[in-house]
């Protein structure tokens, strides 16, 4: 009983075929920082407290002076 092998040699691969390039996508930038997500939600956080505070004021300020305007 005589068995033969037939040995396969894989092709070699260039390393540009697995970059993101050769798919049609951009190569990000190793400099690139992320996104300050927080800084973006504190911000926001901070412009809805001042809101809710200048209508706060606001209410109060109209209250009084409907208050004065009824008392006369």
């Amino acid at each position: 009983m005589e068995q033969t092998f037939e040995f396969w040699k894989a092709p070699q691969l260039a390393e540009e075929q697995f970059r993101l390039p050769h798919f049609g996508l951009v190569e990000p930038s190793p400099l690139a920082r992320p996104r300050p997500w927080w800084l973006y939600l504190s911000l926001t956080g901070l412009g809805l407290v001042v809101i809710g505070f200048a209508i706060g004021t606001y209410l109060r300020w109209r209250r009084s002076r409907l208050a004065q305007i009824s008392a006369n």
